[in-house]
């Protein structure tokens, strides 16, 4: 139950996206398509073919996440443009595949990807990637109300309840440093990681 809360998250940085329309038109489509592929295999696969890897992934974004100024003032030293939405595009359909699938450190992941294939920092990368894990959320989401098992007592809770956080959780993000916020999501793969391997 994590499209509500993405739902909530995306309302807090509406604003901010207005002005990302082409980038993140793009980016949606390919975490929408990517969503759709990985639900796809959650329900023909089970989701223990993939759990061994995502330790690993989520310690591999958080030193993403804390390498990213280093790695664009590396590249900016090459003389090369840093702002690769191709890139960006590419690597947002194969993490949305794994957002659908698992979904476990979906946001870190494309966090890390966006802070090194685009300009712009960590805040305009955590609201693009609000935005993806939105589409993601809501293309695997239609597939399990179609032809999965949906406990809806349950998602009416936790519903609510992940609107209004998603929301809040936006709202704060926004006013935190660049340095803070990157050093919670970070710590957030990090935690993560640690709780899939325990």
């Amino acid at each position: 139950m994590v499209m509500p809360t993405t739902l909530g998250g995306s309302l807090g940085y509406r604003d901010k996206l207005k002005s990302e329309r082409e980038i993140a038109l793009g980016l949606a489509v390919a975490g929408g398509s990517g969503g759709a592929a990985g639900g796809g295999l959650l329900l023909l696969l089970g989701e223990r073919a993939f759990e061994a890897a995502i330790p690993s992934l989520l310690i591999g974004a958080a030193v993403l996440v804390l390498a990213g100024p280093s790695l664009v003032q590396w590249v900016s030293r090459t003389g090369e443009s840093i702002d690769r939405p191709r890139a960006a595009i590419v690597v947002t359909f194969f993490l949305a595949i794994y957002g659908g699938y698992f979904g476990a450190g979906v946001g870190p992941l494309l966090v890390s990807a966006y802070v090194t294939t685009l300009m712009g920092g960590v805040q305009r990368a955590n609201a693009l990637k609000v935005m993806v894990v939105l589409s993601v959320n809501l293309t695997a989401t239609m597939l399990f109300v179609l032809w999965g098992p949906v406990d809806w007592l349950a998602v009416m809770a936790l519903g609510v309840a992940s609107v209004v956080g998603g929301y809040l959780g936006s709202r704060v993000a926004r006013r935190m440093p660049d340095l803070l916020l990157r050093g919670a999501v970070a710590a957030s793969a990090l935690v993560a990681a640690i709780l899939q391997i325990w």
